[in-house]
């Protein structure tokens, strides 16, 4: 009031409203003559009167009056117990509506599954509200995992949010890698290429970028700043303070990731929530144009107005990648068949390795109705992912100049046949089938990270985000999927299975596995105590009784037994890079579920009944090792 007389003029005695709203609050009131509204404050609804109440005028063009019926205004005394759920029940409730526009949105262009409803409404299932501190089964909606991936605790150490990130992330670099691998159809970019690209999409920076301009913090809220109050308790002044909190750039890229995972995750219908997902990663439009892109290919995209995610299918459901109606594709494949089939001696040799690693694959649960019915480029791809020929002019190289024929002599005899070297219409011959065999194990190691992670969100509800990295670090570091590859006879199926590295290898596998068997024996039969009675009842719980005993006895956190640190890239690397193709191809003949389901689960099923928590204490004592003697003898040889 001191304010108003001072410095506005204004004689509070003889002010009207007009005056009064415009000099301290720059409103102008237009309709003059309209009465004003007295309102009385209600405390106490079933005993209130006017009496000894003070009157409140309110302006009617300031205000929206609603009536209000008499069970709702006896329910107001307690809406602060009820319209904070509330309010989080309807954010979730836009959010799934926004993402089902999404999803129709990609359906119009991607014709490769059933077409998701087209109906804008509410979804059917009711969105129960937010739940505090409660991790997931499969039992929970679309809605509930929405609600945790969206909702941060400002006063938690560890959010559900995190345990979906950590899902989302594998999310996203899968579907990046199905993206990029249905632009590589040219072969342009070999594994260092997509490497790159692909890390600078899912960075933490790009996808910040991407978030802020699809909007995605708009749905950002955290249960401290969403409880409920009145506004007219909130007026201090000339300003109404809303509840306010501060969100990093890397929290928000890390609900994205977890967006991700909840839709992955959390829609029953699996073909719709690879719709949202391609939805959401259009809108997010992640720097996949920049750098190595070919630039025809990004003007005609710029031009033309495609969305982000190209590829004709999500690989998601069991048939793979639907080659069919991706003509680039299939006329690469078509051209990668002819060039094995020309190399006789080369084909003869893949069409052995393949035949073995059916026959692998069928003493882990495997069957003839798997066969996927376009067998034939799964038999090219496979092939393709068996070749693991560096194709350099060295020595080391399986392949004979004579099997190459003559293009493929004179790019065997070129100082420059290294195949990071030759790309896209360079390649010929051999290279175009080591460069497909490069793209597979993009895609192969993008879906082993999706499928594990999946695995270990399914399998272990109480673990932490922390306990989830660290079991999916150690089950795919690179000696483990080494080792799985010596171990179950896979390396057996590929071209180049005598090369020195693997033989190397091996001389380090039967060492730990000697080691290994040692420390078994003394703790009844397995790792973890309880040995072969532990193994079975884990193995029961999972619906795996059939196994009888632990195969993988050379293996302990993510490492070798007996060795403090992991074996040399040199040792290892080839035998990852195989074994990611192979994925891959699998993947892209199958489709992700159930590639993962019937051949790839069976070869990991023992590594996952350690626990987190098991690995944890095994990491700390390092008891399980193995004799550090042992490690001290081989540095000194």
């Amino acid at each position: 009031e001191t304010h108003l007389r001072k410095y506005q003029g204004l004689d509070l005695a003889s002010a009207t409203y007009v005056d009064y709203y415009y000099k301290k609050y720059a409103i102008k009131i237009k309709q003059k003559n309209i009465p004003l509204i007295p309102a009385y404050l209600c405390h106490n609804t079933s005993k209130f009167t006017t009496d000894h109440v003070p009157v409140i005028h309110i302006v009617p063009e300031l205000v929206n009056i609603l009536p209000m019926p008499r069970d709702l205004l006896c329910m107001s005394p307690y809406r602060s117990s009820f319209l904070t759920s509330l309010e989080i029940v309807i954010r979730i409730s836009h959010v799934e509506s926004w993402l089902r526009r999404c999803a129709q949105r990609v359906a119009l262009y991607m014709p490769t599954v059933s077409r998701v409803s087209h109906n804008d409404s509410p979804p059917s299932s009711s969105p129960s509200t937010a739940r505090s501190g409660q991790h997931h089964t499969g039992r929970d909606s679309l809605a509930d995992f929405l609600s945790d991936a969206l909702c941060h605790h400002s006063q938690c150490v560890e959010n559900d949010y995190q345990r979906l990130e950590f899902v989302g992330d594998t999310v996203l670099g899968f579907y990046t890698a199905i993206n990029l691998f249905s632009r590589n159809a040219s072969l342009h970019w070999n594994i260092d290429d997509l490497g790159q690209i692909s890390a600078h999409a899912v960075k933490n920076s790009s996808i910040f970028n991407a978030a802020l301009k699809a909007g995605v913090p708009n749905f950002i809220f955290t249960r401290d700043a969403t409880k409920w109050q009145s506004a007219y308790s909130q007026v201090r002044e000339n300003f109404i303070f809303h509840p306010v909190f501060e969100i990093s750039d890397k929290t928000i890229s890390d609900t994205v990731e977890a967006l991700l995972g909840a839709i992955h995750l959390g829609s029953e219908n699996k073909e719709e929530a690879c719709y949202m997902c391609i939805g959401l990663l259009n809108e997010l439009d992640l720097p996949l144009r920049q750098g190595l892109l070919i630039e025809d290919d990004s003007e005609l995209q710029r031009k033309n107005h495609l969305p982000w995610f190209t590829a004709r299918g999500a690989c998601i459901q069991e048939d793979g990648y639907p080659f069919k109606i991706d003509r680039k594709w299939l006329d690469e494949i078509a051209n990668i068949g002819t060039i094995i089939y020309v190399a006789e001696d080369v084909a003869s040799v893949l069409k052995t390795g393949r035949e073995a690693l059916f026959r692998i694959l069928a003493a882990h649960n495997f069957s003839e109705r798997d066969i996927h019915p376009n067998a034939k480029k799964q038999e090219i791809l496979l092939y393709c992912a068996l070749f693991d020929d560096s194709l350099s002019d060295d020595d080391q190289s399986s392949v004979t100049y004579s099997s190459l024929g003559d293009t493929g002599n004179s790019i065997a005899r070129s100082e420059d046949s290294d195949v990071s070297n030759r790309r896209g219409e360079e390649a010929v011959g051999l290279v175009r089938v080591a460069l497909v065999r490069d793209t597979l194990s993009m895609v192969g190691n993008a879906a082993l990270m999706l499928c594990l992670a999946e695995e270990c969100f399914e399998r272990y509800p109480n673990a932490t985000a922390g306990d989830l990295h660290l079991l999916k670090t150690c089950t795919l570091s690179n000696d483990v999927l080494a080792y799985l590859m010596v171990k179950t006879g896979i390396s057996e199926s590929l071209y180049d299975k005598r090369a020195i590295a693997t033989t190397s290898f091996c001389l380090h596998m039967k060492e730990s596995d000697c080691l290994g068997e040692e420390v078994w024996r003394g703790r009844g039969g397995w790792i973890v105590p309880g040995g072969l009675e532990e193994y079975h009842r884990r193995c029961e719980a999972v619906g795996k009784s059939e196994q009888k005993a632990p195969k993988y006895a050379g293996l302990a956190c993510g490492k070798l037994v007996g060795f403090q640190k992991k074996l040399p890239s040199a040792l290892t690397s080839d035998l990852v890079f195989s074994m990611k193709a192979i994925c891959g191809a699998l993947v892209l003949s199958f489709g992700q579920k159930r590639a993962w389901k019937n051949f790839l689960l069976p070869l990991f099923e023992e590594l996952l009944l350690i626990e987190p928590a098991e690995l944890i204490r095994m990491e700390k004592c390092r008891t399980y090792i193995g004799n550090e003697q042992t490690e001290q003898n081989r540095t000194n040889d």
